[in-house]
């Protein structure tokens, strides 16, 4: 899979790209979600990404393999208690013109 450029922009995101200077990653271009002040409740701290399948990928998927999703967290702790944060919550999706929110409303 290669990430790819997002070029619609989402009330209440702003487009950024990870690791544009790291040439040991590859640049991942995001959406970020920003913090809203006057609704913190409603804030997830999102980051969109969009990924493509190569063609070889494609026929896998079409042929029943799953898709699979790694997750890598460095053996973060929360700063607050210091328990392992080791999985945060994520969403696989499909891309289309709307993209679904975390509460699963296409907005």
């Amino acid at each position: 899979m290669t990430p790819t450029e997002i070029p619609e922009t989402i009330e209440g995101y702003l487009s950024t790209t990870f690791a544009k200077d790291q040439p040991e990653y590859l640049p991942l271009p995001a959406l970020v979600e920003r913090y809203n002040e006057q609704q913190p409740e409603t804030w997830h701290g999102a980051i969109i990404t969009r990924w493509r399948p190569t063609a070889e990928e494609l026929a896998m998927l079409l042929a029943g393999d799953d898709l699979y999703l790694e997750v890598w967290t460095f053996g973060s702790v929360c700063r607050k208690c210091g328990e392992s944060q080791g999985l945060q919550p994520v969403k696989l999706g499909v891309w289309s013109d709307k993209v679904a929110c975390i509460t699963g409303s296409a907005e």
